[in-house]
């Protein structure tokens, strides 16, 4: 080799280690934008669940944020019934109603729906056309890329949330950790509005319960004082007055009689009062 030749090669070999050098540059200024991305869009999904503490709103907004991240145009979250093993009480968007037929009950042996639940692992489609694990009736329908993450916490599965698209296209694996963290966030969320409504059911059945009981203990007071009425005098038409007037305290009636009566059946006795 020449000393011209040594250049050239020289030269080369400084080029590819620059051209090697850009190349690594520029594929982790796409990782950094890529991971960027997905933080921004997990911080977006994880303000819009912690908006509220109401389960519904909670779902709506989580289901929203999530399709807003991946661009999807449908997706639904439904509530597992462990007790009943069904899937119910859905919040959707885009989703047709013959779709959301095929998301809710009980999961079919096998499917895709029991699989899920089963092993608690997130499931991605593709092609939805053309997945012979996909039902086929959901395959007919048009959306190409799918998936299904499952909405765990403690573990306990607390749900299932279901994305789809007609556009084409392939998952990728930072989308996939995307929906996966993203299902993670909205089940701890699902969790704590869960709670929230537990807590508030129980506050309502015992305050429920205190102003039964305070009933209760004004109707033992009027019937108390009803006696005290009927042995502190000897004036018939004051005590039966007095037994009226108690009585809407027991019973609180529009208009309350007292009638007595002899041995005979006969009316002795009457008085009306409220």
């Amino acid at each position: 080799m020449n000393q011209e030749q040594r250049v050239d090669q020289i030269a080369a070999n400084d080029l590819a280690l620059v051209l090697h050098n850009i190349r690594r540059y520029q594929k982790f200024e796409q990782q950094v934008a890529e991971r960027t991305a997905a933080l921004s869009a997990i911080n977006a999904i994880g303000l819009a669940v912690n908006q509220s503490l109401d389960l519904e709103t909670t779902l709506a907004a989580a289901l929203d944020a999530t399709l807003q991240a991946i661009g999807f145009e449908a997706g639904g979250i439904a509530l597992w019934n462990e007790a009943e093993q069904r899937l119910e009480r859905v919040t959707t968007q885009g989703v047709e109603p013959e779709a959301l037929q095929l998301f809710l009950g009980p999961p079919r042996a096998g499917g895709n729906r029991d699989r899920l639940l089963r092993c608690g692992q997130p499931i991605f489609h593709d092609d939805t056309t053309r997945d012979r694990t996909v039902n086929p009736e959901f395959a007919r329908m048009g959306f190409t890329l799918s998936a299904m993450t499952p909405l765990a916490h403690g573990g306990k599965v607390l749900g299932i949330m279901a994305l789809a698209t007609s556009t084409p296209g392939r998952w990728t694996e930072g989308e996939r950790r995307l929906l996966t963290a993203a299902g993670q966030q909205i089940a701890a969320a699902m969790a704590n509005a869960q709670l929230y409504d537990a807590a508030q059911r129980e506050l309502a059945e015992r305050k429920s319960a205190e102003q039964a009981l305070q009933l209760k203990m004004e109707q033992l007071n009027a019937l108390a004082r009803a006696g005290q009425a009927v042995t502190a005098s000897l004036d018939l038409e004051q005590v039966l007055a007095q037994i009226i007037a108690l009585a809407g305290h027991v019973v609180s009636p529009a208009q309350a009689s007292v009638v007595l009566v002899d041995e005979a059946g006969q009316m002795r006795e009457s008085a009306e009062g409220l």
